[in-house]
């Protein structure tokens, strides 16, 4: 939590009420320095390695900031 205002580069985070620590996930979010975006799904932590519905949309959001953070 404390190196989150040292963060510079765009960063996204992915999370749900049901993972672990939801409030620090928010936390840490808000204290990140850069460019940042929140993608807040549904499910729990495992739902993340097993649902193909919480899977997709990790993906989805992920593989999109990726093009335009990392378009040459």
């Amino acid at each position: 939590m404390s190196q989150a205002p040292q963060i510079t580069a765009p960063t996204m985070v992915v999370h749900s009420d049901e993972s672990a620590f939801p409030d620090e996930a928010k936390k840490f979010y808000e204290g990140i320095a850069g460019e940042k975006e929140l993608v807040w799904g549904s499910g729990n932590h495992w739902d993340y390695y097993d649902s193909p519905a919480q899977i997709d949309n990790a993906v989805a959001n992920v593989t999109r900031f990726f093009r335009t953070h990392l378009a040459a």
